[in-house]
């Protein structure tokens, strides 16, 4: 059980050393907002085609209460996304600064 708790604070830890760049946390504010409101956006359309209403209050609510439940799997994507444009941003401005070193 020891090695698993050490395993997973390990896991923690690499992921706040990935994050941690105010960069990173720009990007993790914009892409949770952006995952948040999407899911808010398709709840919300579903209960305006169905209702006849638009409750927006409600499918608000209705996301919040689900994304914010202890297992459900919003940060853990909204972290992979993260990584995953700063990896795209990364590659796209490295090659630049190593061609204007060669100049």
């Amino acid at each position: 059980m020891k090695k698993i708790l050490i395993k997973i604070k390990n896991f923690f830890k690499w992921i706040w050393q990935q994050v941690k760049d105010w960069h990173n946390l720009a990007i993790l504010f914009f892409v949770a907002a952006s995952l948040f409101l999407l899911c808010v956006f398709l709840l919300g359309m579903v209960l305006f085609f169905t209702d006849g209403k638009f409750h927006f209050i409600t499918a608000f609510s209705l996301v919040f209460a689900f994304w914010a439940g202890p297992f459900t799997p919003f940060w853990p994507l909204c972290i992979a996304i993260t990584l995953f444009i700063r990896k795209i941003i990364d590659s796209i401005i490295k090659p630049k600064k190593n061609a204007k070193k060669d100049r």
